[in-house]
C-alpha cells in the first residue's frame, strides 16, 4: 500500500522547538493547548507575516530540523510500515528546508531510501503542488496528517486520512474518509484495518 506521512507533529515535535525559540528570542510563552489552528499567531501575539518570518529564522539555524525530537512511537512504527508498504513523506515545509529534512531522515532512518515531497503549500512563493495533488499524483491511498486544512482537502478527494488528534484540529468536521487517532499505535492499527478493507474490495 502507498502511505503518505506528514512530518511536523506526526514524525517530529516541531512546534515545541519553535516555542522554545520564541521564548528565548521574544520572551513570549504559549502552551500547545492554546493553538486552535496550526498558524503561530494568536497564542503568541504575533502578526501573520511576523510568525512566518520567525519560522524561517528558526529553521535557518544550524541543524534545527535535524535535531527535532521524534513523536513517541514514530520511529519504530515507520520502520515496520516500510517493510510492507511504500512510504512517501509529504510536507508543507518550504523547499529551502530540503537539505536539513534529508539529513534528519539519514540520521534517524539510516539505510531507508524514503521519498520526500515538498508541497510548500504554506508558502505561496514556491508554486508547488498541494498535498492533495501530490497524494493523487503519487497514488497515495492513506495519509497520516495533523493539519485540518490538508486533512480535509485530501479526504474530500477520496484519500483515507488518519488524523493525529491535536488541539489545532479539534473542530474538523467529520468525514467518511477521516479517522482520528491519539498516537502511532492507534495509527498503525487503523492502517492495517484500511489495508484489509481495500484488499477485500
Amino acid at each position: 500500500m502507498k502511505i503518505g506521512i506528514d512530518i511536523d507533529e506526526v514524525v517530529v515535535e516541531y512546534l515545541r522547538s519553535f516555542l522554545e525559540f520564541v521564548k528565548v528570542k521574544l520572551g513570549r510563552t504559549a502552551k500547545l493547548e492554546e493553538f486552535k489552528d496550526y498558524v503561530f499567531t494568536e497564542p503568541l501575539g504575533l502578526e501573520f507575516d511576523e510568525a512566518k518570518s520567525l519560522v524561517r529564522e528558526h529553521v535557518s539555524l544550524p541543524k534545527t530540523l535535524v535535531n527535532l525530537s521524534l513523536v513517541d512511537g514514530a520511529r519504530d512504527s515507520i520502520f515496520l510500515l516500510s517493510k510492507k508498504n511504500d512510504l512517501f513523506f509529504i510536507t508543507s515545509r518550504h523547499p529551502q528546508d530540503k537539505t536539513q529534512t534529508i539529513d534528519f531522515f539519514e540520521l534517524h532512518f539510516p539505510g531507508n531510501k524514503f521519498e520526500i515531497h515538498f508541497s510548500g503549500e504554506a508558502w505561496k512563493d514556491t508554486g508547488n503542488k498541494s498535498k492533495a495533488e501530490l497524494c493523487k499524483e503519487l497514488g497515495v491511498e492513506v495519509l497520516l496528517e495533523d493539519n485540518k486544512k490538508y486533512a480535509l482537502s485530501c479526504a474530500e478527494k477520496g484519500i483515507k486520512v488518519i488524523l493525529f488528534d491535536k488541539p489545532w484540529n479539534k473542530d474538523l468536521p467529520k468525514d467518511k474518509n477521516l479517522f482520528r487517532v491519539k498516537n502511532w499505535k492507534e495509527a498503525s492499527k487503523k492502517i492495517k484495518e484500511i489495508k484489509n478493507e481495500l484488499a477485500e474490495n
